[in-house]
């Protein structure tokens, strides 16, 4: 990887870290739907010059006229409140909205505790060396 790509992802993963975002997986996954959204719209683009110029392609339209507000043509000129979503434990830009996706599951298992990790900070391997104090499984 690149320096420069190397600093345009830190950049992107820090604004993911200050909207809330502390879970690595998470930024995969938010940086994965916003790629898919870009090559998606410019494939759309290519459909449309291609039609402009006279040519048919054997393909249908990637976004119905409803879903217009998925292109990334339009969302990147959005403003960010309106890109983003609330839940009961944090507020952050995420996509696709939330009225796109289903509700969350609630958790099968306490949570850890947070990580105090800085997303620029080099990776370190941490185990808790103390017991867990939830109470036992076991009923007598």
């Amino acid at each position: 990887m690149t320096s420069d790509i190397r600093q345009k992802l830190d950049k992107i993963t820090d604004t993911m870290w200050s909207g809330g975002l502390a879970n690595p997986i998470t930024y995969v996954e938010q940086l994965s739907y916003l790629l898919y959204l870009k090559l998606l719209d410019e494939a759309e683009n290519q459909r449309t010059q291609a039609e402009l110029l006279g040519i048919t392609l054997d393909r249908p339209t990637l976004f119905p006229a409803q879903a217009k507000r998925y292109r990334w043509s339009e969302w990147r000129s959005s403003p960010a409140a309106s890109c983003s979503t609330s839940s009961a434990t944090r507020s952050s830009p995420t996509w696709p909205p939330s009225s796109a996706r289903p509700p969350p599951s609630p958790p099968s298992s306490p949570t850890p505790a947070s990580s105090s990790r800085t997303p620029t900070s080099s990776r370190k391997s941490s185990t808790s060396s103390t017991p867990s104090s939830s109470p036992s499984s076991g009923r007598t």
